[in-house]
């Protein structure tokens, strides 16, 4: 069998045990190999044989569970939290009078008629999808978080209208008089409230997916045969196209250099603050920056099987991945509610036996307590969430977790290796040390010109360094992609940059000079030469701080 992996959108997620159930019987159906619910993130990952089973099969089966599968992402609802606030402020803002009117005005004229009036929308507007879910699972002889609500809510509304429409039927029991709106419309409101605040955890744990996502950019500059360019989306592009880039702007897809030279910020990726050079047949990156200079390259990776792409499709499968605690506390919530509901009816039962004169009311108090309190919906979001949040957040500083469990078990590392520094410096490098070998007051407005004709942080670092030195007027500036500069002044030509730069132009330092340079390299330290008229002038030490 070839699995075919694949994650889908869930919706009408109440709770935790509502995805345990999902992927309980997703992992019984025939040609699923693996079904896994991420309730945070209400996404479905599963791994099926394609030819013994279709999407279309896996939904029709979540739909006779009581909940939907999205195969579709263009028809994915675009709005569940501000729906979920709007329902939650509406709730609120009729609920809070309710409250206020039976805790301290229980005897104001036609308090009932007030009750009811302010409750009835908040309980079957604002609160209608519990007892629709509800009802769904009823049928299916099954219960989730829903069930709970609905039902502590409907016999606490149910028996407040008797109470106010039809006393007589209660006349003679010791609940005459007493109605529950306010329990019904509060439970209601707050648990709006809780869906609200569970969305706005899910949006913000999935922001990471966001901002990666806006690497991405949506159309390129196609460089056509005639010479002349010309602006597509993005997915029209095919493999061999040449592409021109300007500075400033993000690499469309992964590809090699075609034409010309630049510096490339290459962060985003590898975590290395100083940008790389680029020159003819050097592979870019889709999302990687053109800090300055005109590229041509050629498209190689499109899509899906861009570097960024699969950066985004590891960090999706690491946070819908599981953690050992929290598979433990799915198994806790799929059993949850039903547990719930018989210890409910147990407590109405012992009250009603052992209450007295105020057994009916001490038992539906209970019943509707233990009811209301037992959610299990943060037993089940609070460890995805946090994975969620951990993973996203991690990615954005170039970390990528493997899966929740690599994670879960991060905490007991004691000790961490890094291969170089550039991962942890701030990337903004200064100078710390200069060597000159010629006093010549010249020679620092004269490296100073030099130096400001490059964009590179390098060049930057020592303009700071040397600003306030004057200048001179340059001829003949010209850059080395990989190397450096050179310049002519006074009809010498003087470099900056490498030690290979100057090597190529038959500058040798002398054995004091690569003394100190190896010195300087050792403690970290990246190094600038400068030479002129056939020997070196000046060596200087940059650092980045950690």
């Amino acid at each position: 069998m070839s699995a075919t992996k694949k994650t889908y959108p869930l919706l009408h997620l109440s709770c935790a045990g509502c995805a345990a159930k999902v992927e309980q019987n997703l992992n019984k159906y025939p040609g699923v190999s693996k079904a896994a619910v991420n309730f945070a993130s209400s996404v479905l990952s599963l791994e099926f044989d394609a030819e013994a089973v279709s999407p279309a099969d896996l939904r029709h089966k979540v739909q006779e569970l009581g909940y939907d599968l999205l195969i579709e992402t263009t028809s994915q609802n675009q709005t569940p939290r501000r729906s979920a606030l709007g329902k939650a402020l509406g709730a609120l803002l009729l609920s809070i009078p309710v409250f206020v009117i039976s805790m301290f005005y229980p005897e104001l004229p036609g308090a009932h008629y007030w009750l009811w009036a302010l409750s009835t929308p908040v309980v079957l507007w604002f609160g209608r999808n519990f007892f629709i879910r509800s009802f769904k699972q009823v049928r299916r002889f099954s219960a989730d978080m829903d069930s709970l609500v609905a039902l502590s809510t409907g016999v606490a509304y149910v028996f407040s209208v008797i109470q106010t429409f039809f006393p007589r039927l209660l006349s003679e029991t010791a609940l005459s008089g007493m109605v529950f709106y306010e329990a019904a419309s509060m439970v209601i409101a707050i648990v709006l409230l809780g869906r609200y605040l569970e969305e706005r955890a899910k949006d913000k744990s999935a922001s990471a997916i966001r901002q990666l996502m806006g690497l991405q950019v949506k159309t390129a500059m196609l460089l056509r045969a005639d010479g002349s360019s010309l602006e597509i989306p993005v997915n029209k592009l095919q493999q061999g196209d040449l592409i021109q880039i300007r500075s400033g702007e993000k690499f469309a897809v992964d590809g090699s250099v075609h034409s010309g030279y630049s510096l490339v910020d290459e962060s985003m990726l590898s975590g290395e603050a100083l940008p790389v050079y680029k020159t003819v047949g050097a592979q870019v990156f889709a999302g990687t920056i053109n800090q300055n200079g005109s590229l041509v390259y050629r498209a190689e990776k499109l899509g899906k099987d861009s570097l960024l792409s699969q950066i985004i499709q590891q960090v999706q499968e690491a946070q819908n991945s599981k953690a050992k605690v929290q598979k433990k506390a799915d198994k806790l919530a799929a059993v949850f509610v039903p547990l719930v509901l018989s210890v409910a009816v147990l407590s109405f039962a012992l009250w009603l036996i052992l209450g007295g004169e105020q057994a009916l009311s001490l038992g539906l108090k209970a019943f509707i307590t233990v009811l209301v309190i037992a959610c299990p919906c943060a037993l089940g979001l609070a460890t995805p969430t946090a994975i969620m949040v951990g993973m996203g957040r991690a990615a954005q500083q170039g970390i990528l977790i493997k899966n929740a469990e690599a994670l879960e078990r991060a905490k007991k590392i004691d000790t961490v290796v890094l291969d170089k520094t550039g991962t942890i410096t701030e990337g903004r490098p200064r100078v710390s040390d200069i060597h000159w070998l010629n006093k010549d007051e010249l020679l620092k407005p004269l490296l100073l010109t030099m130096e400001k004709t490059s964009s590179h942080p390098l060049s930057q670092a020592m303009v700071d360094f040397l600003e306030g030195s004057g200048g001179v007027k340059l001829s003949e500036i010209k850059h080395h992609p990989g190397l450096g500069l050179s310049a002519v002044f006074n009809k010498v030509h003087y470099y900056v940059g490498s030690l290979d730069l100057l090597h190529q132009h038959n500058i040798i330092p002398g054995p004091e000079l690569e003394s100190l340079a190896d010195s300087w390299s050792s403690q970290a330290n990246s190094l600038v030469w400068f030479a002129g008229n056939g020997s070196v002038l000046a060596l200087a030490a940059l650092a980045d701080k950690v």
